[in-house]
Parts: C-alpha cells; structure tokens; sequence
C-alpha cells in the first residue's frame, strides 16, 4: 500500500481501508458496507470522511475510546489523514470486542420440589435465546452480544436443601460468547465460556467453546460443577448448548444421585432456579443488525 506521509493518496489506498474495514464493519456485524471507488478513481474528500467517521464509530464501540481520526471536508486538500492506518488495524484486531452492553432482559424457571427418599433425581431446564435468522444470531454474537445463565437455590426444609443451596450458591453464574478467542466486554476479558462470581472449580468449563464453536448435531457440555464436600460428591449441576434453527438453546441439569443409605432423605424443597439472561450488544456506535431476540425457558 502506498498510503504513506508525503505519499499520493491513490484509490488503491482507500479501497485496501474500506475492504478491512468491511470485513469487520460488514461482514462480521451486519453493517452497512462503505462504498470502494473504481481503480485510478478520484477518492473525494466525502468519501474519506466516510471512511474515517465509519472507523471511529467501529473504534468507539470495540474501546469506548475515540482514535481521533480526522474527516476532511469538501473542497479541501486531502492530506494523510493521522491514526487512520492505526485505527482499521485495531478494529480488525479486536472485533469482538465491545466497550459496553445493551439493556438486559432475563427469564427463569423455578422448579418445584423434587426427590423422594434415597433415590437419585435430577431437573431438566431448556431454555434458548431465539432469533429470526441465523443472520441476526451471528450479528448479535459477533457484535458483543452475552447469554449468561445464573443458578439459585435458597429455600429450607429438608436435610438436602442447604447442600443444594451452597450448590447453586459455588456455581452461580456462567456465561457464552461470540468465540473462543479471548476478548473485552464491558470491561470484562471472555473467552468462550466463562463462569462469574461462586466458588469451587469447575470439572468443565469449556473456553474453548463459544457460540461460534455451537453445532446444530451435539448438544456440547460447556459446565459442570460438583458439589465439594463428601458424601455427596456426585451431586452436581450441568449445562449444554447447541444450535437449534434459529436458536442457541441451553439445557441444565441439576443431579442427585442415590445415596445407597436407605433411610437418608436426599430430596429438596422447591426453589431451584436457573435464570437465561440477554445482554445485547450497545447501540450507540452500531446499529442494531440482530432484531429483538426473545428468550423461552421451561423445566421439567
């Protein structure tokens, strides 16, 4: 690229911007593309300040930091326009980036009471944040866009309520983004999947695996955690994921295995909660390309 101080600014220079811009602007966000001219084209100053107001906005919304990059006017001499270069390269870098979300919107099942005895048991929640195309899934994603799910337990009255609540309690929240590649979200460094907040280790969970990393065929363990304290160990709650059409869906299990002690109860009062939170990327620097996903959530 000749785009260079003391260099002439040649159509070239401009269409290589505006295609790794686009790249990220367009193909990775849904956002209007900017425009390319023709090769040996004149570039006019209109056209630039396209260009340079589009990688600010881009900047803005990946950092919250403005690049500071000039846009000439109409019927100026164009010159080298300061941080351009380094401003596109940026927002290539970092274009999962977002510096801040969007409303959050949350939706949770309670369960009722559930065991009986000494036998194992186990709750099933599915729950999916729907799109109405795969366009606006992978917008919403690629955009900043967060599903978090959060997991509570705080009710009494039976011998196993509180190691259940301590449970719900240690694995608290977890959530899925766009990839696996690490990234900045409100300030916040996500890989694929995260778990927030709690206690204990988790057995699983699996960064390596964000939404871009979903299929529709597996349903995918992304967490699983165990209860910590013997004798029940095998307790434990789990989550997966997959693509279902339009959707991402979720389904968490909570289990409890059979004690092998006849007279020792294991079943637990209502109360058991797993929440699905939307957070969708801001709207101040993009434009909303993803619509207006709802969630659904049921347990069983």
């Amino acid at each position: 690229m000749t785009y260079s101080s003391a260099g002439l600014i040649q159509a070239t220079d401009y269409n290589g911007f505006v295609s790794t811009l686009n790249s990220v602007w367009n193909s990775l966000w849904g956002q209007s593309a900017v425009g390319t001219v023709s090769a040996g084209g004149t570039v006019t100053a209109t056209q630039w300040a396209t260009l340079a107001s589009t990688i600010t906005n881009a900047y803005i919304h990946e950092s919250g930091s403005n690049p500071s990059v000039a846009s000439p006017s109409a019927g100026q001499t164009i010159g080298i326009i300061t941080n351009l270069s380094t401003a596109v390269s940026y927002v290539q870098t970092n274009a999962y980036n977002s510096y801040a979300f969007g409303t959050q919107l949350g939706l949770s099942s309670s369960a009722g009471a559930t065991g009986s005895g000494s036998g194992a048991w186990s709750r099933t929640w599915t729950q999916s944040i729907n799109f109405a195309s795969a366009a606006q899934r992978n917008y919403y994603f690629n955009c900043g866009g967060v599903v978090f799910l959060t997991f509570q337990k705080s009710s009494t009255g039976t011998p196993m309520d509180p190691t259940w609540n301590a449970l719900a309690a240690a694995c608290n929240q977890i959530s899925l983004t766009s990839t696996s590649a690490s990234k900045t979200i409100a300030g916040v460094v996500y890989q694929g999947t995260n778990k927030q907040g709690g206690s204990g280790t988790p057995s699983t969970l699996a960064t390596s695996i964000g939404y871009a990393q979903l299929n529709g065929s597996v349903n995918q363990l992304i967490f699983q955690q165990f209860y910590a304290t013997y004798p029940y160990t095998g307790s434990y709650i789990a989550v997966y994921a997959q693509l279902a059409g339009n959707n991402v869906q979720f389904t968490t299990v909570w289990y409890q295995p059979a004690t092998g002690y006849p007279f020792e109860t294991v079943n637990i009062s209502a109360g058991g909660i797993t929440a699905i939170y939307n957070t969708p990327p801001e709207q101040t620097y993009i434009s909303n390309t993803w619509g207006s996903p709802s969630l659904s959530s049921a347990v069983a």
